[in-house]
């Protein structure tokens, strides 16, 4: 009988012990590669350091940590760990993340190039960069991984502050560059100089003898590219449209005084039937 109550109270004892144990905070190196931090009233807490292969050094192993890995009041990545202007990684105490910088001054700066990968997630088809006021989910015809800006609406303006800009092309000339076919309902193109000089009284009309000379001598209307020069340099549409105008308001100009001639010859002739009229008139008598 002594026996079993000095095995029960071993028992007890052991229990008991086990369950301070538990209960007691714990920072140690297990002999392996781990440091190890557990307080208990907050949590089983686990592998915090470790050496793990390939020469890493991981925190929060193998998530031992469920409640995640927290750092605060900033956070540096740096080569070597030497820090300088030009940090790899960098978290202000304002939540501004620098890549390449210690100080970002908005949510993301980034010093350096950039490349962006878009890719399908999950079954959906998300593969679009998009940079965006809101989440928005957009779908697109033959989805081929594109990129989407888009403002806070209403007149809002998205803005490209760069020399040349090339859709399509590699190496654009002009500030748009379009390899491609272009599709709008309205284009707006300012003109200077546009033609309406050509009905003041000063412009003199090239008359239409001179007109023809010039078509049999170059092959095109005066004033207009050739076919040869607009398939090597293209044509500037505001030039373009303010050309066939100016082409248009000179046919207009011949076209009126054609009328003005051909009705003057018509009340020409009439005067010359009422004068026969009359003659015959004369005659008969």
């Amino acid at each position: 009988m002594k026996r079993l109550k000095r095995l029960l109270s071993l028992a007890l004892f052991l229990l008991l012990s086990q369950i301070n144990y538990a209960q007691t905070p714990e920072f140690y190196f297990n002999g392996a590669a781990d440091v190890i931090f557990r307080f208990p009233p907050r949590g089983a807490g686990g592998r915090a350091l470790v050496h793990d292969t390939d020469n890493v050094f991981s925190l929060n192993y193998g998530g031992d940590f469920t409640g995640g890995t927290r750092i605060g009041n900033g956070f540096r990545i740096a080569n070597n760990g030497s820090f300088s202007a030009f940090d790899r990684l960098f978290l202000s105490t304002d939540g501004n993340l620098g890549i390449g910088t210690f100080d970002p001054e908005v949510p993301l700066t980034v010093y350096g190039k950039s490349h962006f990968y878009p890719s399908r997630v999950g079954t959906g088809d998300a593969r679009c960069l998009s940079v965006d006021n809101e989440l928005t989910s957009m779908n697109f015809m033959n989805n081929d991984y594109p990129i989407v800006f888009k403002t806070g609406g209403g007149n809002q303006p998205l803005i490209f502050n760069a020399a040349r800009v090339g859709i399509g092309t590699i190496n654009p000339q002009e500030m748009l560059s379009v390899n491609g076919n272009i599709r709008a309902r309205e284009i707006k193109v300012e003109a200077a100089n546009w033609p309406d000089y050509v009905f003041e009284k000063e412009y003199i009309l090239p008359t239409l003898k001179e007109t023809k000379c010039y078509i049999e001598q170059h092959g095109h209307l005066p004033d207009m590219p050739s076919a040869k020069v607009v398939a090597k340099e293209g044509q500037n549409l505001g030039e373009i449209q303010a050309k066939l105008l100016k082409k248009v308001e000179e046919l207009t100009l011949h076209l009126i005084r054609l009328e003005e001639a051909d009705l003057k010859q018509k009340k020409h002739i009439d005067e010359q039937d009422k004068i026969i009229k009359n003659l015959k008139k004369s005659v008969k008598k």
